[in-house]
């Protein structure tokens, strides 16, 4: 059965966005830029699945998540992908538990670096944050 996804994209003053360098345990896109997030389990919000994941691969707890958009899972037919966005006051409150690294990119280089499936949710995200 398709399983859901809800995905962070946090963002700064500058409107960079934050990606996650994704390392060789990943089931997907393995050594490549992606989007913090994960599955939805079970009875289980995109939101409190967010809420989760972010918590446990940045350390962050999301105070103003807004739902940018839902696209249907590139990789997963019949499953969706749920799009957050937050702004990000305090970048040194943040602590990487999941993957290789993570960096802030502008809009035109986050593009160039995002696996293909996914460049069009970056112009979604242009269109949202502004």
């Amino acid at each position: 059965m398709a399983r859901d996804s809800a995905l962070m994209v946090l963002y700064d003053s500058d409107k960079r966005i934050m990606l996650q360098l994704r390392d060789e345990n990943a089931r997907t896109y393995k050594n490549q830029w992606g989007f913090f997030g994960g599955g939805i389990k079970a009875g289980e919000s995109s939101m409190d699945a967010l809420v989760r994941e972010t918590f446990d691969e940045l350390m962050h707890k999301p105070v103003s998540l807004e739902l940018a958009f839902v696209i249907d899972d590139p990789d997963e037919t019949g499953a969706k992908k749920y799009f957050f966005v937050e702004k990000c006051i305090d970048k040194t409150r943040l602590d990487l538990h999941e993957g290789k690294g993570m960096g802030w990119f502008n809009f035109v280089d986050a593009e160039k670096i995002i696996p293909d499936p996914y460049k069009f949710c970056i112009r979604k995200l242009v269109e949202f944050i502004g």
